[in-house]
């Protein structure tokens, strides 16, 4: 193991492989299917910004997505 003071203080925290997996394959196994475009996290639908500071403007999200369509060259 690489970093063994980091697994043995988050050990308890850290998830296996199967946990991580859990809500992906529930995802796609569900029928019929979740809504689509939200943060899932154990099967769960939840918030994607706790804070007002961390949401992003209507203006950014355009901002951002003509810069990927441009850098893409799908302008």
């Amino acid at each position: 193991m690489s970093l063994p003071g980091f697994r043995r203080l988050t050990g308890p925290l850290l998830r296996t492989a199967e946990e991580g997996a859990d809500t992906a394959v529930w995802l796609a196994a569900t029928r019929p299917a979740p809504p689509t475009g939200g943060f899932w996290h154990d099967r769960r639908n939840r918030p994607q910004h706790y804070l007002l500071s961390t949401r992003y403007s209507d203006d950014a999200r355009e901002r951002l997505w003509r810069y990927c369509a441009e850098a893409i060259g799908l302008d």
